[in-house]
């Protein structure tokens, strides 16, 4: 448990790309920009990652997982899902309004083929139709959205260590919030509906029927957890999800004629 501690404060920097959000974690301060890195264009693709830290935690997987010459721009920042208006005031200094605003001046700018899409919560009170018809309005070619993730209480490290030393299970269902499933059987019908808007369940790819979701990363050692916390993936179960649903995903987005296939 304290080695995913230490990670979740100390280690997850490069993989979740920290340079990229708007709360500066080291001087406890909102940025007023991001580096140029954040919002390079790639020199055939260009995929722009958009939301909180639930997000942020996609990155490493997708970067992995970018076809040659595809960049990813990210604007992801703590606590602050995707909003178009209405901005989240909650969280300190005005950084959620700052953040997303920030973003669709990006996607403006960069007409980017892809938008994906992800925040920790709030789902079903998000209005998709409103957010991805701006998105594709502001010069995105696509969208994905990408559905809750898996989370444990209080967290997965504690839950494994209670209950999983011993046999080892790859899938954990204790301390599993079940809620998510219904959210995420909601959300892909309201996705589907919306034009070049593409769903992807991530609980579809980490859970089983029986409601167990996948704990350990597949092929890594046997306490390679896929989150460090209660839902944030760790950057070797980010990868794993780059090998599992970005790498073919995107592939097939990023054709010249996907924008006209997809639904």
């Amino acid at each position: 448990m304290d080695y995913y501690e230490r990670m979740h404060y100390h280690s997850l920097g490069a993989s979740y790309r920290f340079e990229c959000d708007f709360n500066d974690r080291e001087h406890r301060s909102v940025r007023a920009s991001l580096p140029p890195s954040c919002v390079e264009q790639g020199r055939a693709h260009t995929v722009m990652l958009w939301g909180d830290s639930f997000a942020q935690a996609l990155s490493q997987g997708i970067r992995e997982s970018l076809p040659p010459e595809t960049s990813l721009a990210q604007v992801a920042t703590s606590a602050c899902r995707a909003q178009v208006d209405d901005f989240d005031e909650s969280v300190e200094d005005h950084r959620c309004a700052i953040a997303d605003r920030y973003a669709m001046q990006q996607i403006r700018t960069l007409h980017p083929d892809l938008v994906i899409l992800a925040q920790n919560a709030e789902h079903l009170e998000t209005d998709w139709a409103a957010l991805t018809g701006t998105v594709l309005g502001l010069g995105a070619r696509q969208v994905v959205v990408v559905g809750p993730s898996p989370m444990w209480d209080p967290t997965l490290p504690r839950v494994y260590a209670a209950n999983h030393m011993k046999d080892r299970s790859a899938y954990v269902a204790e301390g599993l919030f079940l809620g998510a499933f219904d959210v995420d059987r909601q959300l892909a019908a309201r996705i589907s509906t919306l034009p070049h808007v593409r769903y992807v369940s991530l609980l579809e790819h980490l859970c089983r029927n029986d409601k167990a979701c996948l704990a350990v990363v597949p092929g890594e050692a046997p306490l390679d957890l896929m989150v460090v916390d209660y839902g944030h993936l760790s950057p070797k179960g980010s990868a794993y999800l780059g090998r599992v649903i970005w790498r073919e995903l995107l592939s097939t987005l990023l054709q010249p004629s996907a924008a006209h296939r997809t639904n």
